[in-house]
């Protein structure tokens, strides 16, 4: 390059020293990686993935899928974390055990639990068992997710 540039141009000047004393820009985190599904859960592959929820696991030990009222245990894996109101913390992962009414769009939750990390790692609220009414499922909520998962099966 010809010096003479430099001294008809100190700013060009000062842009060329600032460009070759720039740091390269940090390198993109790398995702951490997901730790595999409980032992015994199997995938649920009708499970819609579209929105909130990433990934589902059904424990087939004391699956009932037929009758009017099914009952599964289930695992969602959600995108993005969730706050769990009776704890103040957030969850990426929930299970229940719960029963199931496809017609009727209706679910009656039986005991779950809450956890910070994606397939039920690091559990942060555990719900009692509990046995109260069926109520409504509706769609794009977190118990229409568990109702249409436990009914694609």
């Amino acid at each position: 390059m010809n010096p003479r540039i430099f001294r008809s141009s100190p700013l060009l000047a000062l842009a060329v020293l600032a460009a070759c004393a720039a740091e390269p820009p940090p390198a993109a985190p790398v995702p951490e990686p997901l730790p595999p599904p409980p032992v015994g859960w199997e995938p649920i592959p009708s499970l819609n993935t579209s929105g909130d929820i990433v990934s589902g696991y059904v424990q087939r030990r004391g699956l009932v899928r037929t009758g009017p009222v099914r009952r599964a245990w289930l695992l969602l894996n959600l995108r993005e974390p969730i706050p769990i109101p009776e704890t103040g913390g957030r969850a990426l992962s929930v299970r229940f055990v719960g029963e199931y009414r496809c017609a009727q769009r209706e679910w009656r939750p039986l005991e779950g639990a809450w956890f910070a990390r994606r397939n039920a790692q690091e559990p942060v609220h555990a719900e009692r068992p509990r046995r109260g009414s069926f109520r409504p499922a509706a769609p794009g909520t977190l118990d229409g997710a568990f109702l249409d998962a436990a009914c694609s099966l």
